[in-house]
Protein backbone atom coordinates (compact mmCIF):
# COMPACT_ATOMS: atom_id res chain seq x y z
CA UNK A 1 0.00 0.00 0.00
CA UNK A 2 0.87 3.48 -0.70
CA UNK A 3 2.41 5.61 2.81
CA UNK A 4 0.61 8.46 4.22
CA UNK A 5 1.82 11.68 6.13
CA UNK A 6 0.60 12.11 9.68
CA UNK A 7 1.75 15.26 12.17
CA UNK A 8 3.08 14.10 15.13
CA UNK A 9 0.45 14.07 18.57
CA UNK A 10 -2.28 13.52 16.10
CA UNK A 11 -5.10 11.02 17.51
CA UNK A 12 -8.06 8.83 15.73
CA UNK A 13 -5.74 7.95 12.91
CA UNK A 14 -5.96 5.40 10.46
CA UNK A 15 -3.61 3.23 7.62
CA UNK A 16 -4.92 0.21 4.92
CA UNK A 17 -3.14 -2.49 4.51
CA UNK A 18 -4.27 -4.94 1.79
CA UNK A 19 -4.05 -8.75 2.26
CA UNK A 20 -3.74 -11.61 -0.39
CA UNK A 21 -3.20 -15.40 -0.84
CA UNK A 22 0.35 -16.15 -1.58
CA UNK A 23 -0.19 -19.11 -3.63
CA UNK A 24 -2.65 -16.97 -6.39
CA UNK A 25 -2.51 -13.85 -4.86
CA UNK A 26 -6.46 -13.48 -4.98
CA UNK A 27 -7.78 -11.07 -2.09
CA UNK A 28 -8.27 -12.33 0.79
CA UNK A 29 -11.86 -10.74 1.99
CA UNK A 30 -12.24 -13.04 5.35
CA UNK A 31 -10.48 -11.44 7.96
CA UNK A 32 -11.74 -9.69 11.39
CA UNK A 33 -10.68 -8.58 14.59
CA UNK A 34 -10.76 -12.24 16.63
CA UNK A 35 -9.72 -14.42 13.69
CA UNK A 36 -7.47 -17.04 15.09
CA UNK A 37 -3.43 -16.60 14.12
CA UNK A 38 -4.31 -13.47 12.65
CA UNK A 39 -2.11 -10.57 13.76
CA UNK A 40 -1.30 -6.99 13.37
CA UNK A 41 2.73 -5.95 13.64
CA UNK A 42 3.30 -2.77 13.32
CA UNK A 43 7.34 -0.95 14.06
CA UNK A 44 8.16 2.65 15.35
CA UNK A 45 11.52 3.66 13.39
CA UNK A 46 14.15 1.13 13.98
CA UNK A 47 12.60 0.04 17.02
CA UNK A 48 11.96 -4.00 17.25
CA UNK A 49 8.36 -4.93 15.87
CA UNK A 50 5.34 -4.95 18.05
CA UNK A 51 3.10 -8.11 17.44
CA UNK A 52 -0.69 -6.99 17.95
CA UNK A 53 -2.75 -10.44 18.09
CA UNK A 54 -5.67 -12.22 19.50
CA UNK A 55 -5.63 -12.67 23.01
CA UNK A 56 -2.34 -10.40 23.25
CA UNK A 57 -2.19 -7.29 24.78
CA UNK A 58 -2.92 -5.31 22.53
CA UNK A 59 -5.48 -6.89 21.08
CA UNK A 60 -7.09 -6.58 17.63
CA UNK A 61 -10.88 -4.73 18.38
CA UNK A 62 -13.75 -4.77 16.55
CA UNK A 63 -14.45 -1.57 14.03
CA UNK A 64 -17.10 -0.93 11.31
CA UNK A 65 -17.03 1.97 8.45
CA UNK A 66 -18.54 4.78 9.76
CA UNK A 67 -18.35 3.44 13.04
CA UNK A 68 -16.17 4.97 15.96
CA UNK A 69 -12.46 4.66 15.97
CA UNK A 70 -11.17 1.66 17.86
CA UNK A 71 -6.94 1.62 18.88
CA UNK A 72 -6.12 -1.43 16.96
CA UNK A 73 -9.57 -1.93 15.35
CA UNK A 74 -9.41 -3.48 11.91
CA UNK A 75 -12.60 -4.23 9.15
CA UNK A 76 -13.09 -5.29 5.64
CA UNK A 77 -12.97 -2.52 2.88
CA UNK A 78 -13.33 -4.41 -0.39
CA UNK A 79 -10.96 -6.46 -2.25
CA UNK A 80 -8.31 -7.76 0.25
CA UNK A 81 -8.04 -3.95 1.44
CA UNK A 82 -8.05 -3.57 5.35
CA UNK A 83 -8.74 -0.22 7.42
CA UNK A 84 -6.44 -0.07 11.18
CA UNK A 85 -7.05 2.36 13.87
CA UNK A 86 -3.76 3.38 15.17
CA UNK A 87 -3.19 4.08 18.76
CA UNK A 88 -2.48 7.34 19.55
CA UNK A 89 0.64 6.23 20.99
CA UNK A 90 2.52 4.93 17.68
CA UNK A 91 2.06 8.53 15.85
CA UNK A 92 2.81 10.38 19.15
CA UNK A 93 6.35 11.64 18.01
CA UNK A 94 8.01 12.56 14.88
CA UNK A 95 9.01 8.70 12.66
CA UNK A 96 8.40 6.33 10.27
CA UNK A 97 5.75 3.94 11.11
CA UNK A 98 5.33 0.45 9.33
CA UNK A 99 2.12 -1.22 9.24
CA UNK A 100 1.37 -4.86 8.37
CA UNK A 101 -1.10 -8.12 8.91
CA UNK A 102 -0.16 -11.29 9.14
CA UNK A 103 -2.08 -13.98 8.54
CA UNK A 104 -1.59 -18.15 7.42
CA UNK A 105 -0.89 -18.60 3.17
CA UNK A 106 -0.97 -14.82 3.02
CA UNK A 107 0.96 -11.40 2.21
CA UNK A 108 -0.17 -7.74 2.80
CA UNK A 109 1.56 -4.77 1.65
CA UNK A 110 2.67 -2.65 4.35
CA UNK A 111 1.42 0.64 5.00
CA UNK A 112 4.35 3.01 5.23
CA UNK A 113 3.61 6.23 7.56
CA UNK A 114 5.61 9.50 7.61
CA UNK A 115 4.48 11.18 11.06
CA UNK A 116 5.94 14.63 10.46
CA UNK A 117 6.80 17.02 13.49
CA UNK A 118 4.79 19.96 11.47
CA UNK A 119 1.26 20.92 10.22
CA UNK A 120 1.54 20.16 6.69
CA UNK A 121 -1.71 21.97 5.92
CA UNK A 122 0.55 24.92 6.38
CA UNK A 123 4.42 24.16 6.85
CA UNK A 124 4.97 23.00 3.49
CA UNK A 125 3.23 25.68 1.49
CA UNK A 126 4.54 28.27 4.01
CA UNK A 127 7.88 26.57 3.01
CA UNK A 128 7.13 27.02 -0.67
CA UNK A 129 5.80 30.58 -0.73
CA UNK A 130 8.98 31.80 1.49
CA UNK A 131 11.38 30.06 -1.35
CA UNK A 132 9.49 31.42 -4.06
CA UNK A 133 9.71 35.19 -2.07
CA UNK A 134 12.87 35.13 -1.28
CA UNK A 135 15.57 37.28 -2.84
CA UNK A 136 18.36 35.19 -4.77
CA UNK A 137 21.05 37.22 -5.99
CA UNK A 138 23.29 33.98 -7.65
CA UNK A 139 23.78 34.87 -11.36
CA UNK A 140 21.25 32.90 -13.69
CA UNK A 141 19.02 32.57 -10.90
CA UNK A 142 15.20 33.57 -10.16
CA UNK A 143 16.05 37.09 -9.43
CA UNK A 144 12.78 38.50 -8.07
CA UNK A 145 10.63 38.22 -5.48
CA UNK A 146 6.75 37.12 -6.48
CA UNK A 147 4.48 39.40 -6.60
CA UNK A 148 1.27 38.31 -5.49
CA UNK A 149 -2.26 40.11 -4.94
CA UNK A 150 -4.88 38.67 -1.56
CA UNK A 151 -7.25 39.72 -4.25
CA UNK A 152 -8.60 36.84 -6.62
CA UNK A 153 -7.67 38.88 -9.80
CA UNK A 154 -4.30 38.10 -9.56
CA UNK A 155 -2.77 39.61 -12.81
CA UNK A 156 1.53 40.02 -12.71
CA UNK A 157 3.43 41.09 -15.50
CA UNK A 158 7.19 41.01 -16.06
CA UNK A 159 7.73 44.12 -19.08
CA UNK A 160 10.13 43.59 -21.46
CA UNK A 161 11.85 46.35 -19.44
CA UNK A 162 11.87 43.71 -16.25
CA UNK A 163 9.43 46.15 -14.80
CA UNK A 164 6.36 44.93 -12.88
CA UNK A 165 3.14 45.62 -14.49
CA UNK A 166 0.26 44.83 -12.13
CA UNK A 167 -3.41 45.16 -11.82
CA UNK A 168 -3.77 46.73 -8.47
CA UNK A 169 -6.45 46.74 -6.26
CA UNK A 170 -5.80 48.70 -2.94
CA UNK A 171 -3.06 50.21 -1.52
CA UNK A 172 -2.12 49.79 2.60
CA UNK A 173 -2.52 53.31 4.10
CA UNK A 174 0.29 55.30 4.51
CA UNK A 175 2.07 54.09 0.96
CA UNK A 176 1.45 56.95 -0.96
CA UNK A 177 2.30 60.12 0.07
CA UNK A 178 2.86 63.63 -0.81
CA UNK A 179 6.64 63.27 -1.22
CA UNK A 180 6.21 60.23 -3.65
CA UNK A 181 4.91 62.58 -6.28
CA UNK A 182 7.20 65.23 -8.34
CA UNK A 183 6.13 68.60 -8.76
CA UNK A 184 3.54 69.10 -11.44
CA UNK A 185 3.21 65.12 -11.72
CA UNK A 186 -0.33 65.20 -11.51
CA UNK A 187 -1.61 67.62 -14.63
CA UNK A 188 -5.54 68.68 -15.49
CA UNK A 189 -5.40 65.78 -18.43
CA UNK A 190 -4.28 63.30 -15.55
CA UNK A 191 -7.58 64.04 -13.50
CA UNK A 192 -10.83 62.65 -14.42
CA UNK A 193 -14.24 64.44 -15.33
CA UNK A 194 -15.73 63.98 -12.18
CA UNK A 195 -12.78 64.56 -10.13
CA UNK A 196 -13.05 68.10 -11.53
CA UNK A 197 -16.23 68.46 -10.93
CA UNK A 198 -15.73 67.41 -6.83
CA UNK A 199 -13.08 70.07 -6.69
CA UNK A 200 -15.41 72.66 -8.02
CA UNK A 201 -17.84 71.59 -5.98
CA UNK A 202 -16.27 72.90 -3.27
CA UNK A 203 -15.31 76.57 -4.79
CA UNK A 204 -17.77 79.91 -5.86
CA UNK A 205 -19.37 79.17 -9.47
CA UNK A 206 -18.73 81.84 -11.61
CA UNK A 207 -22.72 82.72 -11.66
CA UNK A 208 -22.14 83.66 -7.70
CA UNK A 209 -18.54 85.50 -8.70
CA UNK A 210 -20.93 87.83 -11.12
CA UNK A 211 -23.70 88.49 -8.11
CA UNK A 212 -20.99 89.49 -5.56
CA UNK A 213 -19.25 91.11 -8.76
CA UNK A 214 -22.85 93.49 -8.76
CA UNK A 215 -23.24 93.67 -5.27
CA UNK A 216 -19.70 95.56 -5.20
CA UNK A 217 -20.66 97.09 -7.72
CA UNK A 218 -23.77 98.80 -6.15
CA UNK A 219 -21.61 99.82 -3.26
CA UNK A 220 -19.19 101.40 -4.91
CA UNK A 221 -21.80 103.76 -6.83
CA UNK A 222 -23.54 104.19 -3.50
CA UNK A 223 -20.50 105.43 -2.06
CA UNK A 224 -18.97 108.03 -4.48
CA UNK A 225 -18.89 110.84 -2.47
CA UNK A 226 -17.09 109.36 0.23
CA UNK A 227 -14.53 108.33 -2.31
CA UNK A 228 -13.76 111.11 -4.36
CA UNK A 229 -15.80 114.56 -2.62
CA UNK A 230 -14.57 114.22 1.10
CA UNK A 231 -14.38 117.89 0.71
CA UNK A 232 -18.32 118.07 1.48
CA UNK A 233 -18.47 115.79 4.17
CA UNK A 234 -18.96 118.13 6.62
CA UNK A 235 -22.11 120.35 4.74
CA UNK A 236 -23.52 116.26 3.72
CA UNK A 237 -27.20 116.23 5.70
CA UNK A 238 -27.00 114.84 9.46
CA UNK A 239 -23.08 116.60 9.55
CA UNK A 240 -22.76 119.16 11.58
CA UNK A 241 -20.97 122.44 10.09
CA UNK A 242 -18.90 123.84 12.39
CA UNK A 243 -18.42 128.14 12.24
CA UNK A 244 -15.86 128.48 14.62
CA UNK A 245 -13.23 125.69 15.29
CA UNK A 246 -10.75 127.40 17.75
CA UNK A 247 -7.76 124.71 19.14
CA UNK A 248 -10.03 121.74 18.39
CA UNK A 249 -12.71 123.56 19.74
CA UNK A 250 -16.38 123.73 18.42
CA UNK A 251 -17.78 127.27 19.52
CA UNK A 252 -20.59 127.71 17.28
CA UNK A 253 -22.47 124.63 15.15
CA UNK A 254 -25.71 124.60 13.73
CA UNK A 255 -27.76 121.90 11.45
CA UNK A 256 -26.95 119.63 14.67
CA UNK A 257 -29.77 117.17 13.27
CA UNK A 258 -30.18 113.04 13.64
CA UNK A 259 -28.35 112.93 16.47
CA UNK A 260 -29.41 109.99 18.80
CA UNK A 261 -32.16 110.17 21.01
CA UNK A 262 -30.42 110.18 23.91
CA UNK A 263 -28.13 113.07 23.21
CA UNK A 264 -30.80 114.98 21.35
CA UNK A 265 -32.94 114.85 24.83
CA UNK A 266 -30.42 116.14 27.09
CA UNK A 267 -29.52 118.80 24.80
CA UNK A 268 -32.87 120.08 24.89
CA UNK A 269 -33.25 119.64 28.42
CA UNK A 270 -30.41 121.56 29.42
CA UNK A 271 -31.61 124.04 26.88
CA UNK A 272 -34.69 124.55 28.42
CA UNK A 273 -33.33 124.85 31.88
CA UNK A 274 -30.82 127.78 30.90
CA UNK A 275 -32.72 129.06 28.28
CA UNK A 276 -36.39 128.63 28.51
CA UNK A 277 -39.06 130.41 30.37
CA UNK A 278 -39.66 129.89 34.30
CA UNK A 279 -43.02 129.59 35.95
CA UNK A 280 -43.68 129.09 39.99
CA UNK A 281 -40.32 129.83 40.55
CA UNK A 282 -38.93 129.47 44.60
CA UNK A 283 -42.24 127.25 44.75
CA UNK A 284 -42.20 123.45 45.43
CA UNK A 285 -43.16 122.96 41.86
CA UNK A 286 -41.00 125.07 39.09
CA UNK A 287 -41.89 124.44 35.23
CA UNK A 288 -38.91 125.19 32.75
CA UNK A 289 -40.24 125.55 29.36
CA UNK A 290 -37.67 125.01 26.29
CA UNK A 291 -37.98 125.03 22.43
CA UNK A 292 -38.41 121.40 22.58
CA UNK A 293 -38.82 119.98 26.06
CA UNK A 294 -40.70 121.32 29.47
CA UNK A 295 -38.93 120.68 32.41
CA UNK A 296 -40.99 120.20 35.75
CA UNK A 297 -38.93 119.88 39.49
CA UNK A 298 -40.26 119.19 42.47
CA UNK A 299 -38.14 121.07 45.41
CA UNK A 300 -38.87 122.09 49.09
CA UNK A 301 -38.42 125.02 50.38
CA UNK A 302 -34.86 124.56 51.14
CA UNK A 303 -34.47 124.42 47.24
CA UNK A 304 -34.07 120.84 47.17
CA UNK A 305 -35.34 118.38 44.82
CA UNK A 306 -36.76 116.06 44.73
CA UNK A 307 -37.93 115.01 41.17
CA UNK A 308 -37.71 116.11 38.22
CA UNK A 309 -39.59 115.11 34.73
CA UNK A 310 -38.88 115.73 30.99
CA UNK A 311 -41.70 115.95 28.70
Amino acid sequence: MSGRTIQAGSTDQYCEVKVWTTADGVPNTTLVYNTAVMAIWYQIGNAAAVEVVVGGSPAPATMSAGGAHADWGIYHIAQGRYKIGLADAVVSAAANVTVWIVFTDCDSAPCEIDVVGYDKTTAIPDQVWDEATAGHTTVGTYGGRVVRSTNSNVEVQITGSNHIAADVHEFQTGVITAGDFATDAITAAALAADAVTEIQSGLASQASVDVIDGIVDTILVDTNDLQTNQGAWATATGFATPTNITAGTITTCTNLTNLPAGVQTSIDTVQAIAAGTVTGAGTATEVFVGTNATVTVTADSSGNRSAVVVT
